[in-house]
């Protein structure tokens, strides 16, 4: 036998330590974010620029309610454009629901002007496409601490829409 009790349990703790630290960097991660996106090169791109958040992203729109219940999102991310139901629909469902009421929902939309001119649907910003990674953090940041989920249910107004109209 070439490796002795010693290599084993020393091999065990390195073992240990390496679990342990993957655990507690999944638990500094508290602020989960609900991506919803069907482009797998966007959903990437918001993923690898959110690596502080827990994120669950998905392209099905049919199971959201029971997302939202099992990880219990800070945010709720979702593009406009969408199969089986568009997003700014998704979001009014998830707005009008009293048990998802809080959560606040960003539509990432290559076609702002026209989802204003259709309505917010209730969520709480737009965030228009082609967006930079610098936009995308601040709207994060913006809604999805603890601190955002206390405030009073809110729709996206036309400046946070269009900024610098």
């Amino acid at each position: 036998n070439q490796f002795s009790s010693f290599d084993v349990i020393a091999a065990s703790f390195k073992i240990i330590t390496i679990v342990e630290n993957i655990i507690d960097g999944f638990k500094e991660k508290t602020n989960c974010i609900l991506l919803i996106e069907d482009d797998e090169a966007v959903r990437n791109i918001i993923q690898d620029a959110l690596t502080d958040y827990r994120i669950i992203a998905t392209e099905e729109t049919k199971n959201i309610f029971d997302l939202i219940e099992v990880h219990k999102p800070n945010l709720v991310l979702m593009d406009y454009i969408l199969p089986h139901i568009n997003g700014g629909e998704l979001c009014h469902q998830i707005k009008v629901n009293p048990a998802t009421a809080h959560l606040p929902v960003v539509i990432i939309s290559g076609y702002p002007r026209v989802l204003y001119s259709l309505g917010s649907y209730g969520c709480d910003a737009i965030l228009e496409k082609p967006f930079n990674l610098s936009e995308l953090l601040e709207v994060v940041e913006k809604f999805s601490s603890p601190a955002a989920q206390n405030l009073p249910v809110r729709s996206a107004t036309k400046s946070q829409i269009f900024p610098l109209l």
